[in-house]
């Protein structure tokens, strides 16, 4: 297996990390890892530029910070389908796996970070395998792409106005919605897991980036790209379906003992109504909640879900992710009930998935 990992310049390393943490990670969660290390730089991003200009905690902070891209940039916020392996799959993937190669490719003059916006811009739509490494029993490999989304802004009143007095042709509308392609570098994961019998697929969802319309698009071309790389998964067929998780949307609302801290909830009630329900208060439990226990109590406890988020806490070592599973109210009717895939989010590592996946596959 050549991992086929490039490191980059080290007078190159500080300035990277920096802008693609910024690009992929969220302050809050850099905050708190900080401060699980006892470094606490508090007033944001100009507070990590200024530690590392030559104060004394210069060299943890930028190991710790290290570490925290290594992981979320494998972890994050990830659509996961899971597919099934029997032995004889296995035995042929580590026989691929022992003699894959990595091509160096465009990604390769900043991986593991991400390309500067001109250079993203620059490079085409191709998917390409940027490092496979092995972590336990398992095998990750890292594929990386640009990924387009559109961001919309929606001009009204006078800002309206002055659009149309510079424009003519846009003269006289009320409302103007802008659209504007935007890129992002997605780190999307193929993950084989021999032990656990199971191949996953892990597809990139940037914190703050559109999601709807590509998770499925999405990794019907990693499998494909995958698929050029090792050529035995191509028993998963087009018509192959990954593990069914619409069991577990009603077994993770069922128990409150293993089911993690219930936070958002879509279900049907006997009496046909459609009812969604969130909780913002930290730490509380849906399951609980008086609103919702009186709710279920006054239909006799016939209620239907078909959307459930669960906030799952981890120990030895800690961590806390969100696993969101979704399917429709139409679903409920159907004799074909059937999810093939669900959300881990939050996650800061690839341990974290493992342990959010494991999770969520007990409950099918």
């Amino acid at each position: 297996m050549n991992q086929g990992t490039p490191k980059p310049v080290p007078a190159l390393l500080t300035g990277e990390l920096l802008r693609s943490l910024k690009l992929r990670a969220k302050w809050p969660s850099v905050r708190e890892y900080l401060g699980s290390k006892d470094l606490r730089p508090r007033t944001g991003w100009s507070a990590i530029d200024d530690a590392l200009n030559g104060k004394k905690q210069a060299p943890e902070l930028l190991a710790a910070l290290q570490q925290y891209y290594a992981g979320i940039n494998l972890a994050g916020d990830r659509y996961i389908q899971q597919y099934d392996l029997d032995d004889s799959a296995i035995v042929d993937l580590l026989k691929a796996l022992a003699s894959a190669q990595v091509a160096r490719n465009a990604f390769h003059t900043h991986y593991p970070f991400i390309l500067p916006a001109a250079s993203l811009h620059a490079v085409g739509n191709q998917m390409e395998l940027c490092e496979i490494t092995q972590q336990g029993a398992d095998y990750i490999l890292v594929f990386c792409s640009r990924r387009e989304y559109i961001e919309r802004q929606l001009f009204e009143g006078s800002a309206a106005a002055a659009i149309g007095a510079s424009t003519p042709s846009l003269a006289g509308f009320d409302r103007i919605l802008g659209l504007k392609a935007k890129y992002f570098q997605a780190f999307d994961i193929v993950a084989i897991r021999p032990k656990l019998k199971r191949v996953e697929f892990q597809i990139d969802l940037p914190p703050g980036q559109a999601r709807e319309g590509q998770k499925e698009t999405q990794t019907r071309l990693l499998l494909q790209t995958a698929t050029l790389c090792l050529p035995p998964l191509t028993f998963i067929g087009p018509l192959t379906r990954p593990v069914n998780m619409f069991p577990a949307i009603g077994e993770i609302y069922s128990d409150a003992r293993n089911g993690g801290k219930l936070k958002s909830l879509k279900l049907r009630t006997a009496t046909g109504l459609i009812d969604h329900l969130r909780t913002l208060v930290d730490g509380e439990d849906l399951r609980i909640n008086k609103y919702h226990t009186n709710a279920t109590e006054a239909v006799g406890n016939k209620v239907e879900p078909f959307e459930v988020l669960t906030e799952l806490e981890f120990k030895n070592p800690g961590g806390k992710v969100t696993v969101a599973i979704s399917s429709s109210v139409s679903m409920l009717a159907s004799n074909d009930k059937f999810v093939g895939g669900f959300e881990v989010m939050g996650a800061a590592t690839q341990t974290d998935i493992l342990r959010a996946t494991s999770k969520a596959m007990s409950f099918c």
